[in-house]
């Protein structure tokens, strides 16, 4: 949450953009200050196979949703999952990986490969951090 509040500031008037996978943004409520983030920045969801938009639209808080607008409606109807008031939640369909960083997460944890996920850049980052040990 600080680093998206810094970059509100950083990138004053500039959209922001937090790209996440579906099943990630299902937990979404589990976050402290979820729906402050909500607010902050657009989100871009990564789909996975077996989620449905209207999953999506369950763990958003119905407050935060903004009234219909036609304008927006037509702003790329098919691929907006919803509007709130101060930001949009867009869903990209075409992801070319199933891989999800929990995935990589978990195999980083119980010390399993993580070769071929991730770049050799990051995988070396996070080798060299010890992330998620």
């Amino acid at each position: 949450m600080d680093t998206v509040r810094y970059f509100r500031r950083v990138c004053h008037g500039d959209r922001l953009f937090f790209i996440i996978g579906a099943d990630a943004f299902l937990d979404i409520p589990m976050w402290k200050e979820y729906e402050m983030l909500l607010g902050l920045c657009d989100f871009i969801i990564a789909n996975r196979p077996g989620i449905r938009p209207e999953a999506l639209r369950l763990v958003i808080p119905p407050d935060s949703m903004a009234r219909p607008d036609a304008k927006k409606e037509a702003e790329y109807p098919s691929q907006v999952v919803a509007h709130l008031h101060k930001t949009t939640i867009y869903l990209l369909e075409n992801v070319s990986s199933d891989i999800s960083a929990t995935d990589v997460r978990h195999r980083a944890q119980r010390r399993q490969s993580i070769h071929g996920l991730v770049s050799a850049r990051v995988e070396e980052y996070i080798l060299k951090q010890g992330l998620y040990r």
